[in-house]
């Protein structure tokens, strides 16, 4: 959706929200709350005691709830089941469950158990996916300049603006931010939990996440796309 160009825009958007994602760290760590031995915070936080606004607070803590457990999740539990499902036959009923399952082992004991999974699974899912992204970049290395010059001309397609520069526009933005989540608060959440009290170096690291995200992941995998035969097909038809 957006074609080429919607990966310009991913661009733009992750430098544009990376402030955002930079503010809304630096507040969750300075308005974080000790519980126990671990801290906790986010929006919900920061709103209620920064700006004094307990029911805008409550507002978003419900907001985010719904939007997580209607939209993230299951966006991403669907995208999931649906490759799986397409490339390997398996009910999508069976995937569901061990998605569950998996989720529940990392959950049930807590933010310790989640830390630890993250920290020793995050790295390797993005080292290997990097280094799987530079071996097809590397094989189709010839594609590169045309595929780097189709992004900048379709993301200002005046041509067709309606279907063209708009629509791409549009969609690059909302993927940016769906990337990202920068400016949703999911971020400051998580920042609110670290002990360091370094609380710009908690903002400055989550604007590097920002462009991790974006220049790198998000990047590799337009580049994966847009130099495969499937590309080429749809283009031609």
């Amino acid at each position: 959706l957006g074609g080429p160009g919607s990966i310009f825009w991913i661009w733009i958007a992750g430098i544009i929200t990376s402030i955002n994602a930079f503010c809304e760290s630096y507040l969750g760590a300075k308005y974080q709350e000790r519980d126990g031995s671990e801290y906790k915070g986010g929006p919900s936080f920061y709103i209620s005691k920064g700006l004094n606004n307990k029911k805008l607070a409550s507002f978003y803590a419900i907001l985010i709830i719904i939007a997580y457990i209607f939209g993230f999740m299951a966006i991403q539990a669907n995208t999931i089941s649906v490759c799986i499902e397409q490339y390997y036959g398996i009910s999508p009923l069976i995937i569901g469950i061990v998605l569950a399952f998996v989720s529940g082992i990392s959950i049930i004991k807590g933010l310790d158990r989640i830390v630890n999974i993250t920290s020793k699974l995050v790295p390797f899912m993005g080292i290997g996916y990097v280094l799987l992204s530079i071996t097809v970049i590397v094989i189709n290395i010839d594609k590169i300049p045309g595929v780097l010059s189709n992004i900048i001309l379709s993301a200002f397609d005046f041509k067709a603006f309606g279907a063209g520069v708009l629509s791409t526009f549009i969609i690059g933005i909302q993927r940016g931010t769906f990337s990202t989540e920068a400016g949703l608060g999911t971020g400051a959440i998580a920042s609110s939990c670290s002990h360091s009290s370094n609380k710009i170096g908690i903002g400055l690291i989550q604007i590097l996440g920002i462009y991790f995200t974006v220049f790198v992941i998000c990047t590799s995998t337009a580049l994966i796309i847009l130099t495969s035969d499937y590309t080429s097909l749809s283009l031609n038809n």
